[in-house]
């Protein structure tokens, strides 16, 4: 079964997410796959070959999102990653974005309750993801 083309929207969420809930989320979607590593991060877990609306997979992500992952999982025990280090890899870009609109480190700083250094090392941090991700591409 072919995955389904992630709408635009989701693309920058998807480029940041650990490369296993990021194609959780292209067969179901975001919010199923966020919601999935709120519930079980850290463990696996076991996805029917036939899927019912009383499953508790059906339950926390919608029927059609885990009727979804049971015909790409059939049967299988994925392992649902932590969101730990993704949080900090969010707040990191969307801070890194805010300063290159204009935003001071001083208005950050204030927004997100931290220091100005902690803001710069912010940027650095979302730096450092950005140049490590070039590399793969070569």
């Amino acid at each position: 079964m072919a995955l389904p083309t992630p709408r635009p929207e989701d693309e920058a969420v998807l480029a940041l997410l650990p490369p296993s809930l990021a194609e959780l989320a292209r067969v179901s979607s975001v919010a199923a796959a966020l919601a999935l590593a709120r519930e079980y991060g850290g463990r696996r877990i076991y996805i029917p070959e036939v899927m019912t609306e009383t499953h508790p997979l059906a339950e926390l992500i919608g029927y059609d999102a885990a009727t979804a992952l049971s015909h790409h999982y059939p049967g299988d025990r994925p392992e649902i990653p932590m969101l730990r280090d993704w949080r900090a890899k969010v707040k990191a870009n969307a801070i890194a974005s805010a300063r290159r609109a204009g935003r001071t480190q001083a208005e950050l700083a204030r927004e997100y309750g931290m220091t100005e250094r902690g803001i710069r090392l912010a940027e650095r941090r979302a730096e450092t993801v950005a140049d490590v991700d070039q590399l793969d591409l070569f």
